[in-house]
């Protein structure tokens, strides 16, 4: 869908009846409905964000922009607050290369870079 704002609770309400609170199925199968976040957002606002869509009803999350920050803290707790998990990571402009799937591995490898070597 379009992007909507957390705040607009009139566009949040049409796109939840639009969607049901299950998961739709098309034919035999199953909707899988992914909230996007991008990865630069404050973690204030991603808890918000989690809050007002959890209304709407989302089975996992993508987070966007990767590449453009530092810490990635706020990936692991948005998987915590919402219990739902991390199902792609994006790092870039180029579709679909720069679209990841969210192991274990590679949230390690964001949460505990190899290159935060100690200052002598």
């Amino acid at each position: 869908t379009a992007g909507h704002s957390p705040r607009d609770l009139p566009k949040l309400q049409d796109l939840g009846s639009m969607l049901g609170k299950e998961s739709p199925r098309l034919e035999s199968t199953p909707v899988v409905r992914l909230l996007v976040i991008s990865a630069t957002t404050k973690s204030a606002d991603v808890q918000n964000i989690l809050t007002q869509f959890g209304a709407v009803g989302f089975d996992g999350l993508i987070f966007t922009k990767i590449d453009e920050s530092k810490p990635h803290g706020t990936l692991l707790n948005a998987a915590v607050w919402s219990r739902r998990p991390l199902t792609y990571f994006a790092s870039g402009q180029a579709v679909p290369q720069d679209i990841e799937v969210a192991t274990p591995e590679r949230l390690v490898s964001l949460l505990l870079p190899l290159d935060m070597a100690p200052e002598a």
